[in-house]
């Protein structure tokens, strides 16, 4: 099911694919939501976080205009699971320190296509900053869908983890959590792939897109991960960030120099607030009334800014990015898309440089030509601000990563692994989500 992107004020449906699960549903081209499972959806930006609370096997009902006359659909949401071709598909679960579960997905391949002694490389997908599930079997055209199984079509053991309080897994509710919560999470859930029978625990290699390319230098310092991709990220730190941002957008949206500086101006004093003060975006409006914005569900609110809450920002802030990059192990390739406006180019190449600084050579920056945040492709900037991740398919960026993992492979045998702990191997289903 695709929402028309150019209505705001309202949620319709502009296409339905025949077999989706919405069609199954009932839904139709043309209908407005107005509800899921009883609760209101007065904008597109609040159907995601309604679906987030949906389970496999749960009944709901959803509220409809169809031409303009109210209808109710009452569904039963089915227990769907994620098909690739040539590879073997379970849901899993690992364990974080404090003792709860991950929902995980591991693909292994069916044919020893690039196996050495029996074994096959690995490579775990860390997803961006929002709470979002991972396991999106009914949408296959996602970027994320689309890089993990490529590289499970060219013989790769792939894992993806869901972040706590997402879907099945436990722990606490997503938007609540910290930074360090979420990355706990994702080094379990390397362990835990390096643990597979199938894999070469040599051969484990990352991709970090935007958060996760945030994520990805705490993960690969004690030797464990071969090779890291980042995709969309930064090298500075966020308060920097925050203020290049609004810049930079402020000059996309056609706003004069002054309105600029404006922008900057405010900007800085939200960050400040909440990065420096470790204080809410609520407290940021009581202090300056004129800063307020509309709210727009956990995309943002008073204790939420890209359905994450403050703890989350509190904790990046003090992140030092640079020393992380310094201090960690392994080959990195930083991927830019040259019409990506939500990070820059300096913060990639600045990446190359820190990593070429502690291992030379082992650092390399790629630009890929007209491409946006969200791996697809623009005829100019400007159309990739309208249209984030609407554009075309991306269809070069796997063949990109698989020729700098295959150059890797060819430099030098891969060190010694690190021995794994046998926490963490559990095959346990997890349900999906629905």
């Amino acid at each position: 099911m695709r929402l028309d992107p150019d209505i705001t004020d309202r949620v319709v449906v502009r296409e339905v694919g025949p077999g989706s699960p919405a069609a199954a549903e009932g839904i139709l081209a043309g209908d407005t939501l107005v509800a899921v499972a009883g609760r209101p959806i007065a904008r597109p930006a609040a159907l995601r976080p309604a679906r987030r609370e949906l389970r496999a096997g749960q009944t709901i009902t959803i509220d409809a205009l169809r031409q303009g006359a109210p209808i109710r659909l009452r569904v039963t949401l089915a227990d769907r699971r994620e098909e690739v071709a040539g590879s073997t598909v379970t849901y899993r679960s690992v364990e974080t320190p404090r003792g709860y579960r991950l929902r995980s997905i591991v693909t292994v391949p069916d044919r020893p296509m690039r196996a050495r002694t029996g074994r096959h490389p690995a490579f775990l997908y860390g997803q961006g900053i929002t709470c979002d599930s991972i396991d999106r079997p009914d949408v296959p055209d996602a970027g994320d869908t689309r890089i993990v199984h490529a590289m499970a079509a060219q013989g790769f053991v792939t894992m993806r983890v869901d972040k706590p309080g997402l879907g099945d897994s436990g722990g606490p509710p997503c938007n609540t959590n910290g930074f360090l919560e979420e990355r706990d999470g994702f080094f379990a859930a390397l362990q835990a792939l390096a643990a597979v029978p199938e894999v070469d625990p040599g051969r484990i290699y990352l991709f970090g897109h935007s958060m996760g390319g945030v994520m990805a230098p705490y993960l690969a310092r004690d030797g464990r991960v071969r090779g890291t991709i980042v995709y969309g990220t930064l090298a500075r730190t966020w308060f920097e960030y925050q203020l290049e941002n609004a810049r930079r957008q402020s000059e996309l949206a056609g706003k004069t120099p002054a309105e600029v500086s404006e922008q900057v101006l405010q900007q800085a004093k939200e960050s400040s607030m909440i990065l420096i003060d470790k204080k809410t975006l609520g407290d940021v409006r009581r202090r300056w009334p004129e800063l307020r914005q509309e709210s727009q569900d956990l995309m943002l609110d008073e204790n939420h800014i890209s359905t994450r809450g403050m703890a989350f920002f509190h904790e990046l802030q003090e992140l030092n990015l640079a020393r992380a990059r310094q201090e960690s192990s392994g080959a990195v390739l930083a991927i830019y898309g040259e019409y990506d406006w939500v990070t820059a180019l300096q913060d990639h190449q600045q990446i190359a440089e820190i990593v070429n600084a502690r291992t030379p050579g082992a650092g390399t920056v790629i630009t890929l030509p007209q491409v946006d945040h969200g791996f697809t492709r623009h005829a100019s900037l400007q159309e990739s601000f309208r249209a984030l991740g609407r554009g075309e398919w991306a269809a070069e960026l796997p063949g990109k990563l698989l020729a700098w993992i295959t150059a890797i492979e060819s430099m030098a045998p891969a060190p010694p692994a690190p021995s794994v702990p046998p926490r963490s191997t559990s095959a346990d289903v997890i349900g999906p989500a629905g």
